[in-house]
């Protein structure tokens, strides 16, 4: 198997690219974050959110090594989420979870535009070499 020859040690971590971002760029990404993982400890309704959110993320970090490729196929999220609400402004879970069940609402609407870009992210060659689709 191809898994019993490749090895990754933590060593290899250090050569890899990580974009350094300025502490604003870096905002949408910690507040997705904090919706995802107080979503993980709700109900199973909530886990549905979670991975929406989770492919929004994901789609996010495509955009941030093939920009290019993102762009030129008009897939780009970053953009669309500077201005997401901050969960930790809200006192209760229940407060918290209805933001985040009206945002989720309106991310997912078919005509926004990070809907289609989670959607047809994987329509993008470089992801699709990642995400292993159209694998032979």
């Amino acid at each position: 198997f191809l898994s019993e020859s490749l090895h990754f040690y933590p060593d290899d971590a250090k050569s890899l690219p990580i974009p350094k971002l300025s502490l604003s760029a870096q905002t949408p990404f910690v507040k997705i974050v904090d919706y995802i993982l107080f979503l993980k400890k709700q109900t199973d309704l909530s886990t549905i959110y979670a991975t929406y959110f989770e492919q929004i993320i994901n789609g996010m970090v495509y955009e941030l090594y093939f920009e290019e490729a993102v762009t030129a196929a008009k897939r780009n999220i970053i953009p669309h989420t500077q201005q997401l609400p901050d969960i930790n402004t809200l006192s209760s879970d229940e407060e918290k979870l209805a933001m985040l069940t009206n945002l989720f609402e309106t991310l997912y609407h078919r005509d926004h535009p990070i809907r289609n870009a989670v959607f047809f992210m994987d329509s993008i060659p470089e992801i699709q070499i990642i995400t292993a689709k159209n694998a032979q």
